[in-house]
């Protein structure tokens, strides 16, 4: 035992590399990078194209170390700039589309085959530890790593700029009233994680492999050993990896490499029920990641314009009550014309993908319950639409029910599922929340491939056409229509759920819990609600998903599933949970289909365009709020020139405008 533990140890050092980095920009910068795994891999290719030309490995690794500083820098800017103001769940699907982006360029510029970087001659070979034989580089790199580690955390506790950084990381608006230059820092934690990125991806090649993918996979499985020892403290990091990494090499020595997900599942939740912070960390209140976006004073203005034209004309508009009478049929005529009459002359093909996106819309509008009505950032959707579809099949296949109550039976059972699951991590938030809840989209496939008796393994179950009392969807219109109905019913529902007295405690609590629970409101349990109705909206979308496919695989749904459906909740806006989902929806769906023939520049594309339309989005939100501001003040003052409100002045310390309102606090953890 103790040689497959040996192998864990030394191996757990690639995950404290690719996690460092992660670690840094979380506290230091208030944003879960995404884009980690990408920069790793960029840094990664550009180490093997150096070593193709001649340059050594030593040189080559030097040259990746200033490229993921560089990149990861070029990120911090453009978040900085635009949105160091939005919400968590909004910065870190902005990094989300910048990954995709860069995976694309690599796949476009080197191809998908996997490469291989030399191992340093002098660290070639293996070594034997205590009787177990493990290899010679990956044990120096565990050494020098951690040798990192311990040199970052006595920088952090005894220089000005470490106090510094942990002010930042504590309280960024006091840290800036003091005067603390929090731009310039917040920038320092970006170069410094794109460094550490560059570093890991070239160790991690050396080791592993090296292809488009496999870096960002690494990294997500990384976050859950990071939250395992508490992602506040250097020491949870190190002992979340060891801890980790041995487990995975216990498992997948003793059990098998397909159940490694379903035991981290299973550890994390036992874990969680007892130390909600993991393993080293340590709860406290902090201020929220909040800081005005540095553009505030500036940038967004033509937007502004535009958004204050808007309100004098529809100001300046004819009784409401009266445009409403014509707006309403004709808003009537507008959807049957786009839902009815328009798809019958559309290609069956791109018919067929608009149905694929409404079904999708109802998985994000459930992700909106979760991650936008109750705040939560659950990563669970492609967990539970790979239940809703498993689900579908197995009542179609095992019970013979018809298709259309093997879906009503998914929702049952999504809602079923999300009740669980959100009570057995009631006690968890944050990040916490969002690796455990990934960490089930990671088990639900690799059930689905062991349970072969049940789930028929690779081969999957064949489901019949979508059927609606009587009237069989076959064709790609038909189809769609089935999927438009089932997929009205279920925003519909959404819609009403939003409005009712139960949406709006949610909403309450997410707002402000200690507030709801002093009049009398159970916050854990609306909050339970929320991911039991996102569970079932996922299970549905799952279940359409299937019948229009017409089979159900553990490849159908999975991480990806899961994170995109994230990106298009962002997109969605967070009260939306109708209209906002169908764009969503469509933009996850829609442009990747429109942007098939470019090849791998679609991925490029679609990366690039997802941070646009995050960006343009939070500027016009913003230009919203200034307009607003400037309407108030303008009634306010009559006639005479408009003035600033006493109750938003800002005063500026360093380079960083700094709000002079109270500051919402959050819960996080000490570094």
């Amino acid at each position: 035992m103790w040689v497959v533990i040996a192998s864990g140890l030394v191996s757990s050092g690639l995950y404290i590399a690719i996690s460092l980095g992660v670690v840094l920009t979380f506290r230091f910068a208030h944003v879960l990078n995404f884009a980690q795994g990408a920069i790793a891999t960029l840094c990664g290719y550009a180490a093997w194209q150096l070593v193709g030309s001649g340059l050594s490995i030593w040189g080559a690794w030097a040259v990746a170390i200033a490229v993921g500083a560089l990149t990861s820098l070029v990120f911090g800017l453009i978040i900085g700039r635009y949105l160091a103001d939005a919400p968590e769940l909004l910065t870190a699907m902005a990094t989300f589309g910048p990954a995709l982006a860069i995976m694309g360029i690599v796949g476009e510029v080197w191809g998908q085959n996997p490469k291989a970087l030399p191992t340093p001659s002098i660290l070639d070979g293996t070594v034997e530890v205590a009787g177990a034989t493990v290899g010679r580089f990956e044990l120096s790199f565990l050494v020098w790593i951690l040798a990192l580690v311990g040199l970052l955390s006595i920088g952090l506790q005894r220089s000005r700029v470490g106090l510094a950084l942990r002010a930042v990381a504590d309280d960024p608006a006091t840290a800036a009233v003091n005067g603390v230059n929090v731009v310039a820092l917040e920038r320092l934690a970006w170069a410094a994680a794109g460094a550490v990125a560059g570093m890991a991806g070239v160790a991690i090649s050396i080791s592993a492999q090296l292809d488009p993918n496999y870096l960002t996979t690494f990294m997500i499985a990384a976050f859950t050993a990071v939250v395992l020892g508490g992602i506040g403290t250097f020491a949870g990091l190190v002992v979340g990896c060891l801890v980790y990494g041995v487990i995975l090499a216990l498992v997948s020595f003793y059990v098998g490499p397909q159940y490694e997900a379903i035991t981290a599942l299973v550890l994390l939740t036992i874990l969680y029920m007892v130390r909600p912070t993991g393993l080293l960390g340590h709860q406290t209140l902090v201020a929220s990641n909040g800081l005005p976006a540095q553009s505030d004073s500036t940038g967004g203005r033509w937007v502004t314009a535009m958004i204050g034209a808007a309100e004098k004309v529809r100001a300046a508009a004819p009784d409401r009550v009266r445009a409403r009478t014509v707006a309403v049929p004709a808003a009537l005529v507008v959807v049957f014309v786009l839902v009815v009459v328009l798809p019958r002359n559309l290609d069956g093909s791109f018919v067929f993908v608009l149905a694929t996106a409404i079904a999708m819309a109802v998985a994000v509008a459930g992700q909106n319950v979760a991650s936008g009505m109750s705040g939560r950032l659950a990563v669970a959707q492609g967990g539970f639409m790979m239940v809703g579809g498993y689900c579908t099949g197995l009542l179609v296949s095992e019970a013979g029910a018809s298709p259309l109550v093997a879906v009503v039976g998914s929702l049952i059972v999504g809602l079923a599922f999300g009740a669980v699951i959100g009570a057995s991590i009631i006690r968890l938030s944050g990040i916490y929340l969002g690796i455990l809840t990934l960490q089930f989209t990671l088990a639900v496939p690799e059930l689905a491939k062991a349970w072969t008796g049940l789930t028929r393994g690779e081969l999957g179950i064949v489901l019949p056409s979508l059927d609606l009392i009587g009237w069989t969807a076959i064709t790609p219109y038909d189809i769609w229509i089935a999927t438009a109905l089932l997929t009205a019913i279920a925003l519909g529902a959404l819609g009403w759920f939003s409005r009712a007295k139960i949406g709006m405690k949610i909403r309450a609590a997410r707002d402000a819990d200690l507030g709801a629970e002093s009049i009398g409101l159970d916050v854990r349990w609306l909050r339970v609600a929320a991911i039991a109705v996102s569970g079932g909206g996922g299970a549905l979308a799952g279940s359409l998903s299937s019948l229009q496919s017409g089979i159900i695989t553990p490849e159908s749904f999975g991480i990806w599933t899961s994170v995109t459906i994230l990106l298009a909740a962002a997109i969605a806006g967070q009260n939306s949970v109708v209209v906002g989902p169908l764009v969503g929806a469509s933009f996850i769906v829609l442009l990747p289909y429109l942007l098939a023939s470019q090849g791998g520049w679609s991925s490029i594309i679609f990366g690039f365009g997802a941070l646009g339309f995050l960006v343009i989005r939070r500027l016009v939100a913003r230009a919203h709020v200034m307009a607003a501001r400037t309407g108030h003040e303008d009634s306010d003052s009559g006639d005479a020139p408009p003035k600033k409100s006493s109750d938003h002045r800002g005063l500026t310390v360093g380079r960083s405008r700094v709000s002079a309102r109270h500051v919402p606090r959050r819960t996080s953890h000490q570094l």
